[in-house]
C-alpha cells in the first residue's frame, strides 16, 4: 500500500511513468464538481476509473476486499472515511472470488492500520492489500472520491507501457 497527498506526487518518479502518470494526471483534473460515474482513461491498456459518493458506515457494516486484476488508486476529493488495511494472507476468505467484479471479500478481523482518508489524500492498494473502506471517521458523514483501476500487469512493468 502507498499513502500520500496527491499534490505532493509531482516530485516523485511514479508520476512520470506512463500508466501511473496518466492515472495521477486524470485524478488531478477532478474537482468537487466532477460528475459521478465510470470513465475510460485509456482503452488500449484498460485504464478506467469511477467517481463516486457514498455515506460512510459503522465499522461492523464494512468488509475487507481485494482485487486480482486491478490495482486501486483511491483519491478523496471531499469528505472523508477511514480505511483499514491488512495483508490478505492474514484473513479468512468470505465467499468465493467474483471474476466479473474482480472482487474477493474477507471475514472481519482487527487491524492496527487505519488509514484516514480526507480531501487530497491518495492511497494505492495492490492485490495483496486487503482494504476495508467506507468506515465512518467520526467527522464526515460521506465521502466523494475517485478510484482508478490500473491493470495488474503494470506491476511487472511499472515504467513502461
Amino acid at each position: 500500500m502507498l499513502y500520500f497527498k496527491l499534490k505532493d506526487l509531482s516530485a516523485k518518479a511514479l508520476d512520470r511513468t506512463d500508466v501511473w502518470g496518466q492515472s495521477f494526471r486524470w485524478l488531478n483534473s477532478l474537482s468537487q464538481d466532477s460528475p459521478l460515474g465510470t470513465v475510460t482513461i485509456d482503452d488500449e491498456i484498460g485504464l478506467k476509473a469511477t467517481v463516486m459518493r457514498y455515506d460512510t458506515k459503522e465499522l461492523s457494516d464494512c468488509r475487507f476486499e481485494t482485487h486480482r486484476k486491478y490495482i486501486d488508486i483511491q483519491h478523496t476529493i471531499a469528505g472523508g472515511e477511514g480505511i483499514i488495511v491488512r495483508h490478505a494472507s492474514e484473513l479468512e476468505k468470505d465467499g468465493s472470488y467474483d471474476e466479473e467484479k474482480d472482487l474477493q471479500f474477507y471475514q472481519p478481523a482487527e487491524s492496527p492500520l487505519l488509514v484516514p482518508k480526507t480531501a487530497g489524500w491518495c492511497s494505492v492498494y495492490y492485490p495483496e492489500d486487503a482494504h476495508r473502506p467506507q468506515i465512518n471517521d467520526g467527522e464526515h458523514r460521506d465521502v466523494f472520491k475517485a478510484v482508478v483501476k490500473v491493470p495488474v500487469e503494470f506491476l511487472t512493468t511499472p515504467f513502461s507501457r
